[in-house]
């Protein structure tokens, strides 16, 4: 069930709404509905994030700290900045059948974070 952004608890007590109507066919409340936020990554954020995630299951005990774990986070990331990428060459965005040019870049997110 999706529900937009603009609409209220009022819609579903209206049966006179698509969206009331759809709740009460179902027998769900908007309490029980669950708005989920995402994010896909591609670029140096993914492979800093991969990487952590492996040393920190390699050896656990060194990650004990949220202060420590940021910390090496940091130092991980400015060492991937050092290294050069080039991903406007390895990859062609496409929104709505027509080609985005993307500019130097060496991460490129997507999300779907309503506003």
């Amino acid at each position: 069930v999706l529900v937009s952004v603009g609409q209220t608890v009022s819609d579903q007590e209206n049966p006179e709404t698509e969206l009331g109507h759809i709740l009460q066919s179902l027998s769900l409340s908007l309490s029980q509905i669950v708005q989920m936020s995402n994010y896909f990554g591609l670029g140096i954020d993914a492979e800093l994030s991969l990487d952590f995630h492996l040393a920190r299951e390699d050896d656990p005990n060194k990650f004990t700290s949220r202060f420590h774990n940021k910390g090496v986070y940091v130092k991980v990331g400015l060492q991937k900045i050092s290294s050069t990428r080039s991903l406007h060459k390895e990859l062609q965005l496409q929104v709505d059948a027509q080609s985005i040019p993307l500019p130097n870049i060496e991460g490129l997110i997507f999300l779907n974070i309503p506003r």
